[in-house]
């Protein structure tokens, strides 16, 4: 099983949205939210050791 996820931080059609996903500091943050939740994620579910 390969998990996988789909983020949305923002839609560019709401002006308020377009503005925040155009500043490094929301796209920074947001970056270290995602990586976050993958590191949380990782620790209740750890990868399956293969015997291969």
């Amino acid at each position: 099983m390969m998990p996988a996820v789909m983020v949305e931080v923002g839609f560019i059609y709401n002006r308020a949205e377009e503005r925040l996903l155009e500043s490094d500091d929301f796209q920074v943050a947001a970056a270290r939210a995602i990586a976050l939740a993958a590191d949380r994620f990782f620790e209740c579910y750890p990868p399956a050791r293969s015997a291969q």
